[in-house]
């Protein structure tokens, strides 16, 4: 009687096999592939995102270094150019610096030039201009989009260049503004410029000395393409023309 038992079970087990899985076995198995599947998903997804922030965050402080490398190029640059104005005794020097404007000459080799750093907000005018890289090309109208971290506005950080006439009255052609960066936070430029005094660099943020300053300090807070994100930028140029 036992044997019997012993091969009724084993033919069952026999007919089990041979029969395929049950359907709640095939259920929980698709179930548990899905999850497998999904968690795996997820984890690459995750990692293509952070790479491709990463990419983005990296792609726009290039920029930043690039724009910076600009300023610092003109501003060591800058000449202590003296205009005699009429009708006053004594000469100015044609050096404006402002906590978001900076203007002043520059010597190029060829020529004088006058330069000017500013800000624009978006909804002042529609700017032409070209990018950091490609200046003074074909100019396209930019268009700004309003993503920066806080819901805080965007504008734009702007270079002019114009032929310099000997005179403080100098206009700039707007189809030749320069964007240095289209993703400039509100309040997002400050000028800061630098005294040397007995006890070290005295920084104001407001230049109207007879002389050129030291230095001039820059500091930006721009926001990251395509990110609700941000980040600082600063740099400190020493002026060989103050010297």
């Amino acid at each position: 009687m036992t044997e019997v038992r012993h091969i009724t079970r084993r033919r069952t087990t026999v007919q089990r096999i041979i029969s395929g899985f049950t359907v709640i076995e095939l259920i929980l198995a698709l179930a548990l592939t899905a999850i497998i599947g999904v968690s795996l998903f997820t984890v690459y997804n995750n990692a293509v995102r952070a790479d491709a922030q990463s990419r983005r965050l990296y792609d726009s402080m290039i920029k930043g270094y690039m724009m910076l490398t600009t300023f610092e190029e003109d501003v060591s640059k800058a000449v202590n150019y003296r205009y005699h104005p009429s009708g006053q005794s004594s000469d100015q020097l044609l050096f404006y610096g402002e906590t978001d404007q900076l203007s002043f000459v520059k010597e190029t080799g060829v020529g004088l030039q006058w330069i000017q750093y500013t800000t624009k907000r978006p909804q002042q005018a529609v700017i032409r201009a070209t990018t950091v890289g490609q200046r003074f090309k074909k100019n396209q109208d930019q268009i700004l989009e309003n993503d920066a971290p806080g819901g805080s506005e965007l504008q734009m950080f702007i270079r002019r260049q114009s032929v310099f006439l000997g005179k403080p009255d100098t206009t700039f052609a707007p189809d030749n503004d320069e964007i240095m960066t289209k993703r400039l936070l509100s309040q997002g430029l400050v000028f800061s410029y630098g005294r040397v005094s007995q006890q070290g660099m005295i920084w104001t943020q407001r230049w109207n000395d007879s002389s050129l300053p030291a230095a001039i300090k820059v500091d930006l807070k721009v926001a990251s393409d395509g990110e609700n994100r941000s980040f600082d930028l600063s740099k400190v140029i020493m002026l060989p023309a103050s010297l």
